[in-house]
């Protein structure tokens, strides 16, 4: 069976995350970790967010669907830089096909309208990194924070359509995405363990970047 629904329908279904099941802070020392129920409608599994710093969250979900769905997404401005990996499950849209093992790295522009269709016939197990345009080109741009040639298309104008790209993450990748799940600290202690995971997710993302265009 296939549950179609669109964009603003599947916000609400999640916007019930919290009605049926208030937010919960898994870490009691920051409040700025958050872990949300997924609607029954759509499934069993849990969300839990992580705002790291200022232009800096992980996402880190769980959810294993009860049937597959389509949801249809309008045009919209997508900003920021998202780094999104796959330990387990599969989902496709316009920009392409991610699959266990895979991760889709999408930067900041314009997304076209799209249908994404998620499958259910495995669980969706996957970390996912957001950092904002500003706080990359700090680390990665030079004194003017000027991005190198290889970079700047993860960075367009608005009325430019967002750079995509799927690979398949490495090992290294998916160690990482399990440590940043398996996270054994809480506090302050958890909060700098997880910044250096996304850190370092992103900077094997970099690498990545600079080696396919400079070949």
């Amino acid at each position: 069976m296939t549950l179609s629904i669109s964009q603003p329908a599947f916000d609400e279904l999640l916007g019930e995350m919290t009605a049926i099941a208030p937010t919960k802070h898994p870490d009691l020392q920051d409040n700025q970790d958050q872990i949300y129920q997924y609607s029954p409608t759509l499934g069993k599994g849990k969300r839990r967010t992580i705002r790291l710093r200022d232009g800096l969250e992980l996402t880190l979900g769980n959810l294993h669907l009860n049937d597959r769905i389509l949801t249809t997404s309008p045009e919209r401005i997508s900003e920021g830089i998202e780094y999104h990996l796959h330990l387990s499950g599969e989902h496709q849209d316009n920009r392409g096909l991610i699959s266990s093992g895979e991760y889709g790295l999408y930067g900041e522009g314009l997304a076209l309208n799209t249908t994404f269709d998620c499958s259910s016939r495995e669980p969706l197990l996957g970390v996912d990194v957001w950092m904002d345009a500003a706080l990359f080109r700090s680390f990665v741009g030079d004194a003017d924070r000027q991005l190198p040639t290889a970079l700047q298309p993860l960075i367009r104008p608005v009325e430019q359509v967002q750079y995509a790209r799927m690979g398949k993450a490495t090992p290294q990748m998916q160690t990482v995405a399990r440590q940043i799940l398996q996270c054994p600290y809480q506090g302050i202690a958890k909060r700098m363990y997880l910044e250096g995971k996304a850190l370092e997710l992103i900077s094997m993302m970099v690498a990545e970047e600079i080696e396919i265009a400079e070949h």
